[in-house]
This record gives C-alpha cells, sequence and structure tokens, in this order.
C-alpha cells in the first residue's frame, strides 16, 4: 500500500476522531458553533458515532499491510465523501445553512479528490488471470 494512502487514511482517522468526540460529547457547544438553530442532542451524538466508526475503520486501513485489504474502505470513503458533500453544497446553496458549513464542505471535498484519486488507481490494473480490475 502506498505511503500517500496510508497518510489520506491517518489524516481521515484524526479528522473524524476530532469532529466525532465532539459530535458525541459535546453536541449543543457543536450545534452552537456551527450556528445550527436548536437541535436534538441524540441526532448530533448519533452523527459522532457514526463519525468515530468511520474514523476507526480508517485506523484499520491505515494499519493494513495490503491493499487488498482496504479497497471497501477507500470505496465507502469515496461514495461517502461525495454523498456528504453534495449534502453540504445543497445546505448552503439552497437551505440557507450557516456559512461554517464550508469548512465541512470543504473537508469533504479534500478527502473525496484524495480516496478518489486512490480508487481510480488502484481499478487502472487489469488482473491478467481474470480479466477483472485487480489491486496492487
Amino acid at each position: 500500500m502506498s505511503t500517500g494512502l496510508r497518510t489520506t487514511f491517518w489524516l481521515h482517522a484524526i479528522v473524524a476522531a476530532v469532529f466525532g468526540i465532539a459530535y458525541l460529547f459535546f453536541p449543543s457547544f457543536v450545534t452552537d458553533f456551527f450556528g445550527f438553530e436548536a437541535m436534538d442532542p441524540f441526532v448530533m451524538q448519533l452523527f459522532g458515532a457514526a463519525t468515530l466508526g468511520l474514523g476507526f475503520a480508517s485506523v484499520l486501513a491505515a494499519l493494513a499491510t495490503r491493499l487488498e485489504q482496504v479497497a471497501i474502505v477507500i470505496e465507502m470513503e469515496v461514495a461517502y465523501t461525495a454523498l456528504a458533500l453534495i449534502v453540504c453544497l445543497y445546505a448552503l446553496i439552497f437551505a440557507g445553512a450557516p456559512a461554517m458549513v464550508w469548512l465541512g464542505a470543504a473537508l469533504f471535498a479534500i478527502f473525496f479528490i484524495g480516496f478518489g484519486f486512490y480508487y481510480l488507481q488502484t481499478r487502472s490494473v487489469v488482473s491478467p488471470d481474470t480479466g477483472r480490475p485487480a489491486l496492487r
């Protein structure tokens, strides 16, 4: 597995830990800081738990020794970051989301580009044995 991909996983794990802990343990502070109107703390805590779970998957992927072990995590990250970016942009453009949502949009865009790069890189090699995309 490349150093760049491993670094991307570690960066994602760190960012997910920071935001996940904040959402899970300080939901009211986060909603006030980001400028959201009253939101059920349970929803923020549930989002925090999911964010920490994704971060934990990135830790496991960063510790993996073979690309085959992390392929599905890369695919999940591409899908998740793309969808989250779309939601953030929609909220900013059409729903009047607070300006701090640009931070989330920027982070999702950065990770989408990072994981997308490695996704495309891993799919560019075809296995001579099966004719299907192979992982390096």
